[in-house]
């Protein structure tokens, strides 16, 4: 570096002394960087180079100028930092000698005492995790459904995943409306979360939690009663190919008539072939308890059923039609009925047993057993209008005793109503061989 005040110096017997630059045959001055301080030997004595700030110090040597000889390269040249000053000849290392008593550099005492505060306070957290990690759930003497670990309370209760959007609402309107007024935290699991689980968790009170529970139970019980079944009980037929042909050449029958209304003609209001079966009851299946009971009822109508039947077949024979409704000019339902020594016994015995456990609606009367062949709900899910009806008058007078035919009833099934299986009809939940 270029400094104008730099002077070149010389040292003899320990004293510095400046060297005039010579510039020969230039008539251009020179500058070499430096310091004016460096120039003293005094400097080297001072001790408060040691308060020097480290901005203000400088690590290296200055580079020597281009065209400095050997000998002025020998001079030694200042040193600019006092960590590295050698001191001069006879006087000892400041940085080694140890400050006088009561000189000594002392600590802020604030600072280490915060640091003890901050790792005390640390450590009782790590110790309270550990405490609550420790303890162990159990369930509350006022309510069973409740468990609580001294910290906080908690309770689990399974819900449809169908019912979800009743509970979380749009953007979770519903679900942060609960959470704040019974003071809990819901936990509700995903749309591709297999486990229907849902936990309540408060840190106020057993009785917060409670009052979720029944909130949630009054929720699903109103969108229960709201929503359509999900299953049902049957005989089925499509498995047997005499009555599937039958209900094949009823349909080219009524599409032949000329005085059958055209109503009846579309293909859309007829029953799939692969899915003709005799409903026994209707269920609303909806959590994975539901369904294990409803199967577990199934198992429990063997011995029922043989006590009637004796272990004999149960043969029937499908003849006849009947509509649902009094109005044969505005129909929705059109079923074909069946005949035989055991199967309104069966059929009672069966849809009786579910009724006992909750799992349908408990009918004092007959089973009405039907085969439905027509049904105007088709049209309306495939088309997505209104349901319609279709006039079956003349229907009913020319075919009202038609027969299918006869079939042997050898199993009870409990299938779901918006699913198929594998060969085409609804798929099975649980099945019963008679």
């Amino acid at each position: 570096m270029n400094f104008p005040l730099y002077t070149k110096t010389y040292s003899v017997s320990g004293r510095n002394y400046r060297r005039n630059p010579y510039n020969g045959k230039s008539n251009e001055l020179v500058f070499n960087g430096g310091d004016t301080a460096d120039l003293y030997a005094d400097d080297y004595e001072d001790e408060a180079l040691d308060c020097i700030p480290d901005f203000q110090r400088h690590d290296s040597e200055e580079s020597e100028p281009e065209g400095q000889s050997e000998q002025e390269s020998a001079v030694p040249k200042p040193v600019t930092t006092a960590k590295t000053m050698a001191p001069p000849p006879g006087l000892p290392v400041l940085a080694n000698i140890a400050p006088p008593p009561g000189f000594e550099k002392k600590k802020d005492v604030s600072i280490v005492q915060k640091k003890e505060v901050i790792t005390v306070q640390k450590q009782e957290v790590v110790e309270k995790k550990e405490v609550v990690a420790v303890l162990a759930w159990a369930k509350c003497v006022e309510d069973e459904r409740v468990e609580h670990n001294g910290q906080k309370w908690r309770a689990n209760i399974e819900v449809s995943a169908s019912f979800y959007g009743r509970l979380i609402g749009f953007r979770g309107v519903y679900q942060k409306e609960m959470e704040k007024s019974t003071q809990c935290r819901l936990k509700i699991p995903g749309k591709n979360d297999k486990n229907e689980i849902i936990e309540i968790s408060s840190t106020v009170s057993h009785e917060n939690v409670i009052r979720c529970l029944d909130r949630i139970e009054m929720t699903v019980i109103k969108a229960r009663k709201e929503a359509r079944p999900t299953h049902f009980a049957c005989f089925p037929v499509a498995e047997h190919q005499n009555i599937v042909e039958s209900f094949q050449r009823f349909k080219e029958l009524v599409k032949a008539s000329s005085t059958i209304s055209d109503s009846c003609k579309d293909e859309l209001v007829y029953m799939l072939p692969r899915k003709l079966h005799f409903t026994l009851a209707v269920m609303k299946l909806f959590t994975k308890e539901e369904k294990s009971k409803a199967s577990a009822v199934l198992k429990m109508a063997q011995e029922k059923i043989n006590a009637i039947t004796g272990g004999k077949p149960i043969s029937v024979q499908v003849v006849g039609l009947e509509i649902m409704n009094d109005d044969p000019a505005n129909v929705n339902v059109l079923y074909g009925t069946v005949k035989g020594d055991f199967v309104q016994k069966v059929a009672n015995v069966v849809r009786d047993l579910f009724a006992e456990n909750d799992l349908c609606e408990n009918d004092k009367l007959d089973v009405k057993l039907h085969m439905t062949l027509m049904n105007s709900r088709y049209i309306a899910e495939e088309n997505h209008k209104k349901r319609p009806t279709f006039d079956a008058k003349e229907l009913l007078k020319e075919m009202g005793d038609f027969n299918f035919g006869e079939m042997t009833i050898n199993k009870v099934l409990i299938s779901s109503m918006t699913t198929e299986g594998p060969n085409g009809f609804y798929e099975s939940l649980a099945s019963l061989n008679l």
